[in-house]
């Protein structure tokens, strides 16, 4: 068994110990490399989950996240709670690994007032930063997705196979950062610290 191997076959086993072994044909469906896979099950594992949420499938409309203008029949991502996870999203002509959306509610009124939006790109050696051209046009990408209001979070693949929790409480920490600069730009308090993010490696 290959180190990447183990990594997925360890997330896999605890997807199942937190009863979501059915995420596994989601991301062997989806993901386009061992890493997406790996990556997939991070950020949709317990490191997804808050206490009382739990992910359901929910449609994508074309026109609903910034630069998707069309999908595949039957798209459809994931939501838990105010978090939405998304797999092979097609943005603008690009192709996003994953994108994790990040609803910010205003707590009386429960009314959404606005997302944050994270392309999280996972970058294997044979397909990025191997020339001068591909690092140009990943570069090229990642400005584009920033114009259209995407941040974007590039992991390598050692990173990912290496620590994928960790990958993913970095996506979620920048989602909770963000959210709470848009929460201050609108006048609302920001969240309190929540204590899975400020326990996390």
């Amino acid at each position: 068994m290959s180190a990447s191997d183990a990594v997925i076959e360890r997330l896999r086993q605890n997807a199942a110990h937190h009863y979501l072994s059915w995420l596994t044909h989601r991301a062997e469906r989806w993901a386009e490399s061992p890493i997406e896979e790996a990556m997939f099950y991070a950020l949709a594992g317990p490191c997804g989950l808050t206490a009382g949420t739990v992910w359901h499938w929910e449609s994508c409309v074309a026109g609903a996240l910034p630069g998707v203008s069309e999908l595949p029949p039957y798209y459809e991502g994931l939501r838990s709670g105010a978090v939405e996870l998304y797999q092979q999203l097609p943005v603008d002509g690009y192709r996003l690994d994953l994108a994790v959306v990040g609803v910010v509610t205003d707590p009386v009124s429960r009314e959404e007032v606005g997302r944050v939006f994270v392309a999280v790109e996972c970058d294997g050696h044979e397909f990025h930063e191997k020339t001068k051209e591909q690092a140009q046009h990943d570069k090229a990408r990642d400005r584009r997705l920033q114009e259209l209001g995407w941040l974007v979070a590039r992991f390598t693949g050692s990173e990912i196979l290496r620590a994928p929790e960790q990958a993913a409480w970095d996506v979620y920490r920048l989602i909770q950062a963000e959210r709470n600069r848009l929460r201050t730009a609108r006048g609302l308090s920001p969240l309190p610290p929540h204590p899975l993010l400020e326990s996390a490696p």
